[in-house]
């Protein structure tokens, strides 16, 4: 019987799993391609920090910025799981 050929992404997510990085991976992915990620006003204000069980932490430049990006948090966070491809992000805190 022919074992059936994985892609390379598919070799790589299972790696990271069973080596602990995929954490690590998705907030590095995240931190670098930020720019691309959000629009422009929101790239300028804010900068992700950590993620931790799903949880985005970004850094906010004022507490008005704050509110704002609370209030428009799902948008935000469908914006970096359409962006990953996957649903990495399922909250967000503002600091």
């Amino acid at each position: 019987m022919k074992k059936k050929a994985s892609s390379i992404g598919s070799v790589l997510q299972n790696i990271l799993k069973q080596y602990e990085l995929e954490q690590k991976y998705n907030t590095n992915y995240i931190i670098q391609f930020w720019q691309e990620i959000v629009p422009e006003n929101i790239y300028k204000i804010c900068y992700p920090v950590e993620i931790n069980e799903g949880k985005l932490k970004i850094k906010v430049s004022t507490e008005a910025w704050q509110t704002e990006i609370l209030n428009n948090k799902k948008a935000l966070i469908q914006m970096v799981n359409d962006k990953t491809g996957r649903d990495i992000i399922t909250d967000i805190k503002v600091i």
